[in-house]
């Protein structure tokens, strides 16, 4: 058994332990001393937000794998995940529109910033040809 095969199934066995003990502090039976020291412990936002973060990547990653092998060689595991980020950012650009088109003449530097990367970012996908094809 090789190095991953062997981290993968001791990560998977400790998320699967952090689960079980999410879960059962969250059921409504649960002693709430024991809910309160988990909620405790949750608060350091720095922790959290960290831990939550990884998950999420390597779910991305595992499904841009999942997805790369599916398509039989058609597209590898760095298009996938590209494609995906680059829908993940349209539909965040389509929730952040309606407030951005009331803000058109913002003196706002982040926000003008942000702006002129879309546009920029948009206008060499459009020149190359390479926009997300659904």
């Amino acid at each position: 058994m090789s190095e991953l095969t062997t981290r993968i199934r001791r990560v998977t066995e400790d998320l699967q332990a952090i689960q079980d003990q999410l879960t059962r502090a969250a059921e409504p039976g649960a002693h709430p001393e024991m809910r309160n020291v988990l909620m405790d412990e949750l608060v350091n936002a720095e922790l959290i937000d960290r831990f939550k973060n990884s998950v999420d990547q390597m779910r991305l990653l595992l499904f841009s794998y999942i997805e790369a092998a599916a398509s039989e060689g058609r597209h590898s595991v760095y298009d996938t995940l590209q494609s995906i980020r680059m829908r993940r950012v349209t539909e965040m650009l389509r929730v952040l529109q309606p407030a951005v088109e009331g803000r058109r003449t913002t003196t706002n530097t982040d926000l003008k910033s942000l702006m002129e990367m879309v546009n920029k970012i948009a206008s060499s996908k459009q020149d190359s040809g390479e926009g997300d094809k659904k």
